[in-house]
């Protein structure tokens, strides 16, 4: 997946880098080590939600777009 999964709408987002990362480390503290063709699907999956678009470009900072954003990672790599 290489750089291209830190982007979204074509340049690297900042809150979007934060979500996957957090999700990531959130995953491995229980244990759960999705393979990267997974990573790469959810990616996809996040990159088509309408409400994970809102949460990575507006108000970025603001505590119900980081828990959302979060939310819908870790689900998105878990559900994969």
């Amino acid at each position: 997946m290489g750089t291209e999964g830190l982007r979204f709408t074509g340049s690297i987002n900042a809150a979007h880098v934060d979500a996957m990362l957090a999700a990531l480390m959130d995953l491995a503290t229980r244990d759960i080590h999705p393979a990267p063709a997974a990573i790469a699907k959810a990616v996809a999956a996040l990159r088509r939600s309408s409400d994970y678009a809102t949460y990575v470009t507006k108000s970025t900072s603001h505590r119900d777009s980081v828990l959302g954003r979060l939310r819908l990672a870790v689900h998105a790599i878990s559900e994969q």
